[in-house]
């Protein structure tokens, strides 16, 4: 029985269970001493610490991925640093207007790379999708996120300084769900990147009310933990293709 799994494991190539637990594990004490430094220290520990642990995750890609310098993945790399290197809900600049303007850029520019990236990989099929598949498609990542910006954020934005930044973030962000969604990826690979981009969703959703609407009871570890956590999956997704492609002998 035992060989039997083992047969099945190597058969299907990817990261390894030992290294995806590894990270997902580290990740938890580094979750902790974000809390920590972000309730108990100085805006400026906690401004250190972040890009700490952002580069301790992009060594774990780098360590896992076989080619963790492919164009792909350095643009990939970049937009995690920018995505999680600096805190949110920062006290550094001493500004909430500051830092609502870096809230939306940061992830922006993030989406800009990812965009690239999903670009440079999409698959292109000449396969006529069915009414239905496009309708989900559709509904998923156009429907939703226009629905929640007009209905829930649009109203209290347009008045604000930001209001034509929040339009092109919600362009930008709409874009990188669609371009992401078709990736020519192995299913295991797509099935992983497209759990992060729910992630990523979800997360811009929260934080979206809990910077323009109310804020949420307890917002921070909830985003926090949103935010480290996300990213992770687009680690894995990436080194998971990486591994397959090295082992049919591809490249970049």
């Amino acid at each position: 029985m035992n060989s039997f799994f083992k047969k099945r494991t190597d058969s299907v190539p990817g990261v390894k269970i030992k290294d995806l637990s590894t990270i997902f594990i580290l990740s938890i004490p580094l979750y902790v001493l974000d809390l920590f430094f972000h309730y108990y220290t100085t805006p400026l520990m906690e401004f250190i610490f972040r890009p700490v642990h952002t580069l301790i995750l992009l060594a774990w890609f780098v360590r896992a991925s076989p080619a963790p310098f492919a164009t792909r993945n350095i643009l990939m790399l970049i937009s995690v640093f920018v995505l999680i290197a600096y805190p949110f809900q920062s006290r550094f600049f001493g500004d909430p207007e500051t830092e609502t303007y870096l809230e939306i850029i940061l992830p922006f520019i993030t989406n800009i790379l990812l965009i690239i990236v999903f670009l440079r990989e999409r698959k292109i099929s000449t396969i006529k999708k069915s009414p239905g598949e496009l309708f989900n498609r559709y509904f998923l990542y156009i429907g939703i996120p226009l629905a929640y910006y007009y209905f829930v954020v649009y109203q209290t934005l347009l008045n604000r300084s930001y209001f034509i930044l929040t339009i092109a973030y919600t362009v930008f962000f709409i874009a990188m769900m669609l371009t992401g969604s078709n990736l020519n990826f192995t299913k295991r690979s797509q099935s992983i990147i497209l759990m992060a981009l729910a992630l990523v969703s979800f997360t811009t959703a929260v934080n979206t009310y809990n910077i323009f609407i109310e804020k949420i009871p307890y917002s921070y570890p909830l985003i926090c933990f949103l935010n480290m956590f996300s990213p992770l999956f687009f680690l894995w997704g990436f080194a998971n293709e990486d591994i397959v492609r090295n082992k049919a002998g591809e490249s970049d």
